[in-house]
């Protein structure tokens, strides 16, 4: 299945893959999740997943990044602004990139092809938190 996080980093990808190197870029779009965090995962310039998409809360510690180090790092999303104190320690760019369904383009279709859809009738969304009620 192709997740929002995947298909920004797409979006991002093409976009950037005409007039810049990419060899040894990180892509690591972020949405804004609450008030300290971000919902974010990481792909290489091949969109091969190098972290699964996780919450990080943002304490300028775990957000440095420092895993990255001789990377350079195009982050972007909604939850960017968060983030841009934190990252000033990388060669790194913060993209403006329109959230759209073509940055699903390529990937949706490659499934496709290879006939690995899904039944959308029992996909469960995956919220990576629990869900309270009282």
């Amino acid at each position: 299945k192709v997740g929002t996080l995947r298909a920004m980093a797409n979006g991002a990808k093409k976009e950037l893959e005409k007039e810049t190197d990419l060899q040894n870029a990180i892509f690591l779009p972020m949405l804004d999740a609450r008030r300290k965090e971000i919902f974010t995962a990481c792909y290489d310039s091949n969109l091969n997943e190098l972290e699964q998409p996780h919450p990080e809360i943002i304490d300028g510690e775990e957000l440095a990044f420092a895993r990255f180090k001789g990377k350079t790092i195009f982050y972007f999303g909604d939850g960017a602004d968060k983030c841009e104190e934190y990252m000033a320690h990388h060669e790194k760019t913060k993209l403006k990139i329109e959230s759209s369904a073509r940055n699903f383009e390529g990937l949706a279709e490659s499934l496709y092809k290879k006939n690995e859809t899904e039944n959308l009738a029992l996909v469960n969304a995956s919220y990576f938190k629990n869900f309270y009620t009282k």
